[in-house]
């Protein structure tokens, strides 16, 4: 069997950014298979770090895939669906709100970080597609964002273009300091506290760990392309 070729550092934080996107959007059967499929991208990020957070939440990854490729499909669909509305969604009093605003705005929903949010997007050009209908602080659109903008900086990599690639990683080390990087510990813990979802409680665990090493990840490059100039 061929193995997979192993992702440079910025495909490898796409891959994570877009494996986190997709756990915390409605579960479909077409995003638990991405899930399962991302899990290999998941162990390489484990690697950057001796911290064993990422390890663990991909462990508890790989048993709720495992345990849910057992079971009914319907049935796992249904479970989580019931569970992601209890936790994200309502109509009841939500124990874990996924929009960034209540973090920063004291619990406003569609606040002024929202809105700042929105003239982030519209200044690198991105609009989330229709499958990311919700506001645009919903952690599934910050997370996707940021998937996005690893791709821009791994396509001026590959061109060359280092000062295009510094402006990027620029705007994504700024985009973790001033919006998902302020709000996601305190989400991932109420994740954690709120729910035996083996699923949900596994992508909080990665969520907490990921984006603490990737504001390290993206100040590494920085310097390493400042040097390089």
């Amino acid at each position: 069997m061929e193995q997979p070729q192993p992702q440079s550092l910025n495909e490898l934080r796409e891959a994570v950014y877009r494996l986190l996107a997709v756990g915390f959007r409605y579960p479909t059967p077409e995003a638990l298979a991405r899930l399962a499929a991302g899990l290999e991208s998941l162990r390489q990020a484990a690697t950057l770090t001796p911290a064993c957070a990422i390890a663990n939440g991909c462990a508890l990854l790989e048993r709720f895939a495992t345990n849910a490729a057992a079971l009914d499909g319907d049935s796992v669909l249904l479970e989580l669906g019931v569970e992601y509305c209890r936790l994200f969604v309502g109509p009841y009093r939500l124990p874990c709100p996924p929009y960034g605003s209540v973090y920063l705005d004291g619990g406003v929903v569609m606040g002024p970080s929202t809105v700042a949010t929105l003239d982030i997007y519209a200044s690198e050009g991105w609009q989330p597609s229709s499958c990311l209908a919700e506001p645009a602080d919903h952690v599934a659109v910050e997370l996707e964002f940021m998937a996005e903008m690893c791709a821009a900086a791994q396509r001026a990599a590959m061109v060359g273009d280092e000062a295009e690639l510094a402006r990027s990683l620029e705007t994504q080390r700024s985009f973790l300091a001033e919006h998902l990087g302020r709000w996601e510990q305190a989400f991932a813990a109420r994740v954690k506290a709120a729910t035996t979802s083996g699923l949900y409680r596994s992508l909080a665990e990665v969520l907490e760990a990921w984006i603490p090493l990737d504001q390290d990840v993206l100040s590494a490059q920085v310097l390493a392309l400042e040097g390089h100039g």
